[in-house]
């Protein structure tokens, strides 16, 4: 059987229809599974993985250290230990009219990060700073007492 140009095939030199055919498939199915790589899948919307920045690794690790910034509130333990996660999304939070505008923000108040809306909260500033001493008196207080104790001593020399 000859191949017409009307059968819709389209044949080059040295390829017959068949080998031509499978070509393609295979390009199409590796199309398809790279695609399927880089989305979250069917379930997920077909998300996308987002490329990984120094500002989106600095979010996420905020997220993930959330429950240092407030020890009265319980956060469930992450299922990811040490590693990013391929595929998430960050949103904005958009208050609506229903809140009233006392409990919006002001747009002095606005931040373009999550680390400069914690880095502006005031009481977490307090919190952190007084921790941060706490840390450091019980850190010094440690070195003073090697310190005082290793003079004391006169080691043996072999």
């Amino acid at each position: 059987a000859s191949l017409s140009a009307n059968d819709g095939a389209a044949v080059h030199r040295g390829f017959d229809a068949h080998e031509l055919a499978s070509a393609t498939s295979e390009r199409r199915a590796r199309k398809k599974a790279s695609k399927e790589k880089s989305t979250a899948g069917p379930g997920w919307g077909e998300m996308q993985a987002p490329e990984l920045t120094s500002e989106l690794k600095r979010e996420l690790q905020l997220v993930r250290m959330r429950s240092a910034f407030d020890p009265k509130r319980f956060y469930r333990s992450s299922d990811l230990k040490g590693t990013l996660p391929k595929y998430f999304q960050l949103g904005t939070l958009v208050e609506g009219a229903a809140e009233g505008s006392n409990a919006r923000l002001t747009r002095k108040e606005r931040k373009t990060s999550m680390l400069q809306e914690l880095l502006a909260d005031a009481p977490l500033r307090v919190r952190a700073k007084r921790r941060f001493h706490s840390v450091q008196k019980a850190t010094m207080a440690g070195v003073k007492r090697t310190k005082q104790v290793h003079g004391t001593k006169k080691r043996k020399r072999r």
